[in-house]
């Protein structure tokens, strides 16, 4: 599963276009249509979801189940590991409860631009590339499930998942700098 921060999706989706139906998941509101939308249009299978608000579960307990029944079938998938609302670059839990759940690795993913836009009233900092722009989708390296779905166990992964993609941005940052001169 690629574990992708959600500033960086847009060039994730991008980088990974028609290559495979990988998962993605997708919150249930107006932002959620949209990048439902493209996904499908880039060839990836969409799980909607949306978590609880007001303690009430919003689809999300089910959406997390269909996305692992589907990932026991074979496909690859792809999460926002700091969405639906950040903090920015902080793994959540969900990731690593459906990486228990069907042992499938977590592959740190992130995008980088050499020039490009940001939103930066979003607490996520999204970014578009410009035209033209230069763009380096990196990954780290793999990460094996969690040992179990403990809560101890699932905290200990997400700072992992977290050291793994800041090695990665740093990583893909220092290559993007040495190939733009």
């Amino acid at each position: 599963m690629f574990a992708v921060p959600h500033g960086h999706l847009f060039g994730t989706v991008l980088g990974h276009a028609w290559q495979e139906p990988y998962l993605v998941m997708a919150s249930r509101s107006k932002d959620g249509d949209f990048a439902a939308f493209l996904c499908q249009k880039f060839g990836m299978t969409p799980v909607r979801a949306s978590s609880r608000r007001n303690g009430v579960d919003k689809g999300g307990k089910e959406a997390i189940q269909l996305y692992i029944s589907k990932l026991k079938q074979g496909l690859s998938g792809a999460i926002t590991i700091d969405g639906p609302k950040g903090p920015a670059m902080v793994c959540k839990p969900g990731i690593n409860i459906i990486s228990a759940a069907t042992q499938t690795w977590i592959l740190p993913t992130i995008a980088v631009y050499q020039s490009y836009w940001e939103f930066k009233k979003s607490w996520d900092k999204f970014r578009i590339p410009k035209p033209f722009s230069k763009i380096i989708v990196a990954y780290g390296d793999p990460l094996p499930p969690p040992i179990s779905n403990s809560s101890e166990d699932i905290a200990a992964r997400a700072k992992e998942v977290d050291q793994a993609l800041k090695l990665t941005i740093d990583s893909a940052n220092n290559l993007l700098a040495t190939n733009s001169k």
